[in-house]
């Protein structure tokens, strides 16, 4: 019985943290401080941008230099979803791709090339 016990409260917290560890993640991608997630070359150059919601919506921009407007790429003939979610707390699917993470903070996301 004692054993049973010590069993259920493991699994009472390993679970819990999980999901507290996926509420962090959607916090920190989703929250209203940051809108747009820029990409940055080997240059430190940004000409894309990523933005996510709470509703697991996410949108690719593109801007030039010299041009401070970003503006939502249009993929043409290409079909990707629109969409974000996390898989295994390591994993970030956004718009048909999968990509480790390999940090988030309040405003730096690392994901791992492919």
């Amino acid at each position: 019985m004692r054993i049973k016990l010590i069993r259920f409260l493991v699994l009472i917290v390993v679970s819990s943290s999980c999901h507290s560890r996926e509420k962090r993640f959607t916090y920190l991608l989703c929250n209203d401080a940051i809108k747009y997630w820029n990409i940055v070359n080997s240059k430190e150059e940004v000409g894309w941008a990523y933005s996510f919601d709470r509703n697991e919506n996410c949108y690719y921009y593109y801007f030039t230099k010299g041009d401070c407007e970003r503006t939502r790429m249009d993929d043409d003939d290409l079909v990707f979803e629109d969409t974000w979610s996390l898989k295994n707390d390591s994993v970030l699917r956004f718009r048909s791709h999968d990509r480790k993470i390999l940090s988030l903070t309040q405003d730096t996301l690392k994901l791992e090339q492919n």
